[in-house]
């Protein structure tokens, strides 16, 4: 084959080449165009649907709107007959306003009046309060003076009451110190008959001791002294406590620093029972 032929050869072939890839294109294009006219048509058919469904709303406000343009004429039909109303009744209310001015002016002149009345029986009230004060502040200060009166005389009866114990218990201690003298007299005279020699005895020397503990079964006490302090057995305590006489007591037991004492029968005496804490001594 000679080279033109070979030409036209290679020459058919990229014509055929080219004639498939254009036919391939248009192919391609048309099935694209295809697609884009269907989305388009459905878009279209949305679009339409949306349309009328706003077409529909519409109408129906539309209906709605017209509901209330009537209703509000219908309102203001109603309100144009209330104000007609209203101002007959604005007349009727302006005559009685006319009316209640003229009361208003009545209860003025009757409030200026019943002002100066008040005034009055202000200063009235205010003088008869402070005349009142006066008596109130007259009638406490007697109180006060009545009240402290009275306290005063509570005090002093109850300290004659106080005073009248105590001279009752300085009755009962100088009675039973008298019958301790006529009871030591008749002792002495008994002596001395007796042929005892008086002016060898010697007096009992004074020893204060203090009442530790009472044994009410044994009729015992504990005395805070003992032969240290110069006691002796047999010696004599009296016994005093509150300011009363309670008795005597005879020292039985002896120890070095304490001692047991045994309570003389009439030991009780008008003080009442011996108790812890009761002073005694040798001496009264």
């Amino acid at each position: 084959m000679s080279s033109i032929g070979k030409i036209f050869v290679v020459l058919n072939l990229v014509f055929s080449l080219i004639v498939l890839g254009v036919v391939g294109a248009i192919l391609s294009k048309s099935d694209e165009f295809k697609t884009k006219y269907t989305n388009e048509a459905s878009a279209r058919a949305a679009d339409k649907t949306a349309w009328e469904s706003d077409k529909a709303t519409l109408e129906k406000d539309k209906s709605s709107l017209q509901l209330d343009i009537r209703t509000k004429e219908e309102t203001i039909t109603r309100l144009e007959t209330n104000n007609k109303s209203l101002e007959g009744d604005n007349g009727k209310l302006q005559a009685d306003l006319d009316t209640l001015k003229g009361d208003l002016a009545k209860l003025q002149a009757d409030y200026s009046k019943f002002t100066t009345s008040v005034e009055s029986l202000r200063a009235l009230n205010e003088s008869l309060a402070k005349e009142n004060g006066e008596m109130r502040d007259a009638k406490h200060a007697a109180e006060q003076k009545q009240s402290a009166a009275e306290a005063d005389l509570a005090r002093a009866n109850k300290q004659i009451e106080t005073l009248t114990a105590d001279i009752e218990q300085l009755k009962a201690q100088i009675d039973n110190a008298n019958a301790a003298v006529s009871d030591a007299r008749m002792q002495i005279e008994a002596a001395i008959q007796a042929g005892f020699d008086i002016s060898k005895v010697r007096a009992q020397p004074q020893i204060d001791a203090v009442v530790e503990s009472v044994n009410t079964n044994l009729n015992l006490v504990i005395l805070s002294v003992g032969s240290d302090d110069g006691v002796a057995r047999g010696t004599k305590f009296s016994v005093h406590g509150n300011g009363q006489y309670k008795g005597e007591v005879v020292v039985d037991d002896l120890y070095p620093d304490h001692a047991a004492a045994r309570i003389v029968p009439s030991a009780t005496g008008k003080g009442g029972l011996i108790a812890a804490g009761d002073k005694a001594t040798t001496r009264l």
